[in-house]
């Protein structure tokens, strides 16, 4: 059975393919073409073509999507189980008063990949 964190990403991959959608709409197809033109084969169009010019919308809806999920403590809540994941650790040491180790564990949650 997945866990909260994978049932969690679901919803949120709108928000990425809004954003991605959005600056595909307004990038300029004659880049491209002139790329083909050069006999670039699709990867490397892609590649340096097309992907440097969607990078920050890439990266914005990434930040976003990473904010909003730290957010679903309900959602998360209900849909656990028996497991504990980070947002729901994080505000159950939030409930007891701000201490040292929620600053540790926020911190260690943007540096560290949590499975």
């Amino acid at each position: 059975m997945p866990d909260g964190g994978v049932l969690d990403t679901r919803p949120l991959t709108s928000v990425v393919i809004t954003q991605v959608f959005a600056r595909l709409q307004r990038l300029d197809r004659s880049q491209e073409e002139a790329s083909s033109d050069l006999y670039a084969n699709a990867w490397r169009t892609f590649r340096y073509v097309t992907f440097p010019n969607i990078r920050t919308a890439v990266l914005g809806a990434g930040l976003l999507v990473f904010t909003l999920s730290l957010d679903e403590i309900a959602v998360t809540f209900f849909l656990i189980g028996r497991q504990n994941t980070l947002p729901l650790h994080i505000w159950g040491l939030l409930r007891r008063g701000i201490t040292p180790e929620v600053n540790a564990v926020s911190t260690s949650s943007f540096w560290y990949p949590w499975p």
